[in-house]
Formats: structure tokens, sequence, C-alpha cells
């Protein structure tokens, strides 16, 4: 044993002797997915998926090392759809306000977390301070929003609530900075608003828009014997029932849109039909108070209309998911004939249909059915990395971080891999009556993944064939994504065997199920009754799990009243 340790001990010299003399290594700066040492991490919650993360989170990181020359890395916090960001926001930050008010000994009176929340400063004074404290403290070392700097995605509708809940702050408070404000110079290529939807607030900014629609397939749709769909109505078609593929509004706020969308639609058809056109709603919408009776009742009728299709469309559903990005990957699969959909998740399927059936995936937008609404990005009260922050709202409303939601991947400037197939928000992107603004666009062209000359697909041509009215749907938005909850999902059991049986009875024109259809129309009459005019106030004024609760049990009843009275004639009781 003795002779052989000298031998051993050579060996290991030797073997250690190259690692004793190499020089010390060089730090590797890589992006995206490289070493994580003496890098900054920005943290940034969203609910994009992964192909949009991998792009957006690789050209950031080599756009810093590029132009501030240190390395830094993108968390991405993934935790479920826009509604769920939102909630889980808002009870991060209240619990870290609370404990930084209790270290500080100031207090948390009952009722201190919805104070802080509220959108405007509650009467009672000691929740007023409660309300103007969390709005004037901006650091991280007193509370945050869990640790999160950015919420990037969603839209316009949870982004506005998280500035009214103060849970934003404004990343340049004199507005977009000079070097992004206008392009090329004394032109504006990030609107306000365009057709009544609203594109950047005050402390939050539209990076991409969408629009919505009906995604199918032209296989499951003709076994079924189903014409391609043109309109909403089409997914109500009877031989649809079980086949149509939606996503819960209450997980998914993009859908929720697709559903507003819906109901202004129906309202702006009940206006015209009651011998109101456009014009003449643009007058009685610019003063309310003035407008006939007749306008208003045209309306209501409309509202109710809107909801009758939903109604509808649950019933034909086989499935509510909390992910909208299901949808159309079960229609390109052909678990389902027909879903709503995204514009760029449609297009997506579409694209990638297989070789042997290349058309078997359709994509269309209801003409007038609706909006091209943004997905913003917004800067969190309590950033840990406030910089980083504003350096990435930067470089997303950059031209080189518009390129990668809609060039093809491997051209210049495009995404490394994957084709998001997104409209971008800057105007220099699309066709143009300004000479300078369309040069842009000539410049893109050749590298578009789609053609943003076709009307059909440019954001700014769709927008003009789309007019958002606020007051009409707006502040109904919450009731609309829990009506669909309590009468669809909650009571989905009984809505879908009230639909059977008046489709077996001969479907809800006929006659023989008045009585039927009445019932299942009718709206839930507590907590309060439940009209357009009311909506709005019920879910600001009453909880929302005893209205949830009231509305599911009156929903639940009348369908199988509905049930009931299928193929019996008369009227409901």
């Amino acid at each position: 044993m003795m002779r052989v340790l000298p031998i051993l001990l050579l060996l290991l010299a030797v073997l250690a002797l190259p690692f004793a003399l190499r020089p010390e290594p060089e730090l590797q700066l890589m992006s995206t997915h490289g070493p994580l040492e003496a890098k900054r991490r920005l943290a940034v919650i969203t609910p994009h998926n992964e192909a949009i993360r991998s792009e957006f989170g690789r050209a950031f990181e080599d756009w810093h090392l590029r132009e501030h020359g240190s390395p830094v890395r993108v968390d991405w916090i993934v935790i479920g759809g826009t509604s769920e960001i939102a909630r889980f926001l808002a009870s991060e930050s209240t619990s870290a306000y609370r404990a930084w008010r209790l270290r500080e000994g100031r207090g948390w009176p009952a009722g201190a977390a919805e104070a802080a929340l509220a959108k405007v400063p509650p009467t009672d004074p000691e929740l007023a301070l409660i309300w103007r404290d969390f709005r004037a403290i901006d650091d991280p070392t007193a509370f945050d929003c869990g640790g999160v700097d950015l919420f990037f995605g969603g839209g316009e509708y949870d982004h506005g609530k998280a500035a009214e809940q103060g849970l934003l702050v404004a990343p340049w408070p004199e507005g977009l900075p000079r070097a992004l404000q206008y392009s090329p110079e004394g032109r504006e290529w990030l609107p306000k608003g365009i057709s009544g939807d609203i594109w950047r607030g005050a402390a939050w900014f539209g990076n991409a828009v969408s629009t919505f629609g009906i995604v199918f397939n032209r296989d499951r749709l003709r076994d079924l014997g189903v014409a391609e769909p043109r309109e909403w109505s089409d997914l109500a078609d009877p031989r649809l029932r079980g086949q149509v593929g939606l996503a819960d509004p209450t997980k998914s706020s993009s859908i929720a849109k697709a559903f507003e969308g819906l109901i202004q639609q129906a309202m702006a058809r009940s206006a015209h039909a009651a011998g109101f056109d456009d014009a003449a709603i643009e007058r009685h919408e610019s003063t309310p108070e003035a407008a006939p009776p007749e306008y208003q009742v045209a309306l209501d009728r409309g509202w109710e209309d809107g909801w009758w299709l939903l109604l509808r469309l649950g019933a034909n559903a086989r499935y509510f998911t909390p992910s909208s990005q299901r949808v159309p990957h079960e229609v390109a699969m052909g678990e389902t004939a027909a879903g709503i959909a995204i514009d760029f998740y449609g297009r997506f399927q579409s694209q990638f249909s297989p070789a042997y059936a290349p058309d078997r995936v359709g994509f269309m937008s209801p003409a007038g059915g609706t909006g091209v609404t943004c997905d913003p990005i917004s800067l969190l009260r309590g950033a840990p990395e406030p910089e980083l922050a504003r350096r990435f709202i930067e470089f997303t409303l950059s031209e080189e971080g518009q390129r990668l939601w809609c060039y093809r991947p491997g051209t210049p400037g495009g995404p490394a891999h994957y084709a998001l197939r997104r409209l971008p928000i800057r105007r220099d992107f699309y066709p143009s009556e300004d000479p300078q603004m369309n040069e842009r666009f000539e410049q893109h062209k050749p590298f578009l993944a789609d053609d943003f000359a076709d009307p059909t697909i440019g954001a700014y041509a769709l927008a003009e064939s789309w007019r958002f009215r606020p007051r009409w749907t707006a502040r109904h938005f919450a009731a609309h994504r829990d009506l669909v909850r309590a009468a669809c999902l909650d009571a989905g059991v009984e809505l879908r065997a009230a639909w059977s049986a008046v489709l077996d009875a001969g479907g809800p024109d006929a006659p023989a199920n008045a009585a039927a259809v009445a019932a299942m129309r009718r709206l839930p009459s507590a907590p309060w009754p439940l009209s357009w005019e009311s909506a709005p106030t019920i879910t600001g004024e009453i909880p929302r799990r005893e209205y949830l609760r009231a509305w599911t049990a009156d929903f639940r009843a009348q369908f199988e009243l509905a049930r009931a009275l299928a193929g019996s004639g008369g009227e409901a009781p």
C-alpha cells in the first residue's frame, strides 16, 4: 500500500495541473437562458404564452446589454389568466401595505383593504387616510405588489382597473418620453384611442392590439352540415349543440372583451331597427339625458338580446376552459367544431394545419362585432427594479420591440423562433395616406407574417368598421363576466338540459316552446331585479359572493322550469 500511495499522489497532481495553470475565466454574457450571475432581475407577471415570453425575454436582454452595457434577466411570473393576475396583485399589495402600516404603528382599521383599493377616497376620515397613503408611497422597502415590477399583457379593463386601485404608477409622469412619442417626427403613432376603444392611459400603454372572432374546423362543420360562420349568432346554431369551445370570461379578460363586443353589436342592431342611424346614436350618446325614451327602450332590448345570444352560446358549449389558448387548439384537433378566439390564436392554428389538410382550420372576425382592443403594459407600485421596468416598456414600444409581434421568424429584426402573429400598435406598421407613415409601412411589408394591407387584418382598417360606445357596456364588464359564470358554468348542467329539451321539442322558434324560451330568457330577480340599468349597481354595491349565489339559484330555477315547459306551448307563468 505504501508503494502505491506515491503513484496515486503523482497521478492526482498531473490531473490537477491544467486546472491550476488555466487563466481566470471571463464572465460569459448570455441572454435569456444564460448564467444568472451578475445579472439584475426584472420580474414580469403576464398571461402571455411561452412563445411571447421567450421572444421578448431574449430580445430585451440582448437590447439591454447592447444599449446599456450590462446583463439583465427577465423572470416571467405565470399564474393564469388576466383576471387571476389582477386578483393576485390586489391581494399582494394590500397584504404588504397592511404589514408595513402595522410595522410603522399606524394601525389597520376594519375595511382598510377595501378602502386602499377604492376608486375614490372613502368618506370616513381614517379610511380616506389609508387611501391617500397607499397612493403616496412608491418604495419597495415599504411595500410592493408581491415583488413584481411589470404587468404585461391582458386587456385595457384590467390595467385600467389596476390604475384606479392605485396599483400602477406612471413610468413617465409627463407622458411618453420624447423619443417614443412620434415616428416620424410630428406624427402620432400611438393614439390615445380609436373607434371608442382606449389604447393608452396615464399609467399604462397599449403594446399590441387584438380583434376577436370565430375559429372553426371545416371538416367538422361539413360533417355536421353547418356552413362556415359569418356572425356571432352562427355559434348558436342548434346543430352545434355540444360542439362549441368557449373560455371562462372570469378567467380570461380577452374572452370577456369578445363577449362585450357581441353585446355591443346586438345593442347597435336594436337601435338601428328602432329607426336610429349612427348619426342619431352619436347625438343621443353625447347627451343621453335628452334622448327620447324609445331610444333607451331599444338599447335595453338590445342588451337583453345580446344576453340571450350569450346564453345560447353557453348552452351549445362543450366546455368553458380557464385558458383561452385551449379553444383554437382543440378546434384544430377536431375536438370541437368552432369556438371564440383572439385573432392571433386563430391565425396561428390556421397556419399550422397539417400538410394533408392545409385548409382545415379557418378564422373570421364578425364585421361590426368586434373591437380593436389593446394589450397594455404597466409599471407596478413599489417595483423593485423601476429603472429596468421603464426600459422594458421603452423597448416594447420601440420599433425594435414592435417588430417581434409581426415579423416572420429569422427576418432582420424579427423573432428568433416563433411567429407571434400579433398586430403591433404602432401606426407606422400599417398602410397610411400619410406619405412618411406609408414609407415606414413599405419598409416593414416584406418581413410581415400577415398582410396588414388587407382591411380584414390591419388594425387601423378594422377599427373603421367598429364603434365602441362606452356607456352601453363599459360599466357592465364585471356583470357580464359574472352573468356568464352564474348561468353557463355554475348553472351549466341545468342550462344544457333546458336547451336540449327545447331543441328536442322543435327549437327556440317553435310556438310550442314559447313558454320555455321565455323562462330561459328571464333575468334574475335577486338580490335586486337585474336589468341593463341595475347591473353595474348590483356588482358595485353588493358583495360578489352574495350576488353570484343569488343569480345562480335564480338561473337554476329558471332553467329547470324551462325544461319542464319545453313543448308545452302557451306563455310562461
